[in-house]
């Protein structure tokens, strides 16, 4: 099984996604997982983001 990490909660995909590059949505109430434009897993996030933080790596 892969594993995403995103804002300290892991987020757990099937093992065919290991190692590939995907796509993080950040929703109100929903972190969803896209690869190649298909959604792959969705969780309900634990906390919200307050408006202005900024969490990651800058590019």
């Amino acid at each position: 099984m892969g594993q995403i990490r995103v804002d300290g909660q892991t987020i757990g995909t099937l093992a065919e996604f290991s190692g590939k590059i995907v796509t993080v949505l950040l929703e109100d109430r929903w972190f969803r997982v896209l690869h190649e434009g298909r959604e792959i897993a969705a969780v309900p996030r634990r906390h919200r983001i307050e408006i202005g933080t900024y969490h990651g790596n800058p590019r």
